[in-house]
């Protein structure tokens, strides 16, 4: 995982963006710098600021920008909902392959459409992908795609992509050339976990392989 995909926000200070700056992240309002501390068997992160270096484990780091809010605090609206956009490339999964070893089936391989470039916009309970109408995509004439935060029923996160699934409409992986993979799965994460209590279905509990509360 990039470092500024790990770290979209300073631990330090809590300054929402902070900046990418070839192999290191910096933070315009601290002035701290980030970077990979040379490997001693688990991910630490090399910390600069005011003339001071230290390494510091990327697990703690991680858990700092939780308290601070993590994703919440830049996108947080004075009525309480949670409101962002990212440019993406969006893939749906157009069928499911059965996977077989000697006759017997051992489960299904996803088959992904073609990659469909646009904005993704959560807005409270809602969340909507808009494609690129000037994109060379043949999706991308198409109109747009919305559904509620209540829909998703599955929420999985790599390194590299988000992937939601939306029931009967099937699943969806965002992918985010120019944010953090790490920020949209805490957003979409809290705006769910916002809305279940709001329902009163209790706290989500996990988010794989299917959305389960307590």
């Amino acid at each position: 995982m990039a470092l500024d995909t790990l770290l979209y926000r300073c631990p330090l200070c809590g300054q929402d963006p902070v900046e990418a700056r070839s192999d290191q992240v910096f933070c315009p309002s601290c002035e701290a710098t980030f970077e990979a501390a040379p490997p001693t068997g688990e991910t630490r992160i090399r910390v600069t600021r005011n003339g001071h270096t230290f390494d510091a484990q990327a697990v703690l780091l991680n858990r700092r920008i939780d308290r601070l809010g993590g994703a919440a605090g830049h996108a947080r609206q004075p009525d309480g909902r949670l409101r962002a956009s990212a440019i993406v490339e969006a893939q749906f999964v157009s069928n499911e392959d059965p996977l077989r070893f000697r006759d017997r089936l051992l489960g299904f391989i996803e088959r992904l459409d073609e990659r469909v470039p646009g904005t993704l916009l959560l807005d409270g309970n809602e969340m909507e992908l808009r494609p690129d109408p000037n994109g060379s995509n043949r999706s991308a004439g198409r109109g747009a795609h919305r559904w509620t935060i209540d829909e998703i029923d599955s929420l999985q996160t790599s390194s590299s992509s988000v992937q939601i699934s939306l029931g009967a409409r099937g699943v969806v992986l965002f992918r985010f050339p120019d944010d953090s993979v790490r920020r949209w799965d805490d957003l979409i994460r809290r705006a769910m976990t916002e809305r279940w209590r709001a329902l009163g279905r209790g706290d989500i509990l996990e988010f794989q392989p299917r959305v389960r509360a307590e």
